[in-house]
């Protein structure tokens, strides 16, 4: 058995406001920011800079997305 759930990212996000996730008892769902600590910002905003760089000069295919490498 499974006491309890936490979870944070989905196929489909933001999760819809019907999905019977929401309903699951002992369930907790995140915005897709379970992981965030103090270390996030350092790591998060060079990567920003930089996509939006690629995206202001017209490249938006040189923009990284790390959860497809």
């Amino acid at each position: 058995d499974i006491a309890g759930a936490g979870l944070d990212t989905f196929v489909d996000e933001p999760l819809p406001s019907d999905n019977p996730l929401w309903k699951t008892p002992n369930t907790i769902i995140t915005p897709h920011l379970g992981g965030f600590n103090d270390a996030y910002p350092d790591h998060a905003m060079p990567q920003f800079e930089n996509n939006l760089r690629f995206m202001l000069d017209g490249q938006p295919d040189r923009m990284i997305n790390l959860e497809r490498r």
